[in-house]
């Protein structure tokens, strides 16, 4: 049997940057001594240096799970190329603000309510007396 190996490999996206729980397929292409190419995508090997950060499946969708870096790296045969993934806050849209003296309450689009800052008194409205330097949901309900 005859093997022609790729020459280079191509993935396209070549970087990746993705919002949390968002999700991106990569399409992996092998070009051959003869100048000719051909999708290899599910044929393909794929690795994540950092799980945590961001995962991917037999077939090369690559998923966000947290904030952060990873590589992805893609083996077809004899040659391997790396995908640098970057994982960054999902963006929020807020309706409505409002500001306290040391605390802030945002209402998303969505209707949730988010609230960060000093919380001795409750205010924050999490059920704790925990201050908080990152948006928790709240269980306020504001109409």
């Amino acid at each position: 049997m005859l093997v022609i190996s790729a020459q280079q490999l191509v993935a396209s996206p070549s970087t990746v940057l993705l919002p949390t729980s968002q999700s991106k397929p990569l399409q992996i292409t092998a070009t051959y001594p003869n100048n000719s190419t051909q999708d290899v995508t599910t044929q393909s090997m794929y690795e994540s240096s950092n799980p945590a950060v961001a995962t991917v499946d037999a077939a090369g969708v690559i998923t966000a799970v947290s904030v952060g870096t990873a590589n992805i790296t893609v083996s077809y045969y004899n040659k391997t190329i790396t995908v640098p993934v970057e994982v960054r806050e999902t963006e929020v849209k807020a309706n409505r603000l409002s500001a306290g003296g040391a605390h802030t309450l945002m209402v998303k689009e969505d209707g949730s309510v988010w609230a960060w800052g000093q919380n001795e008194k409750g205010q924050l409205g999490d059920g704790t007396v925990q201050n908080r330097t990152r948006p928790i949901e709240s269980m306020l309900v504001i109409s």
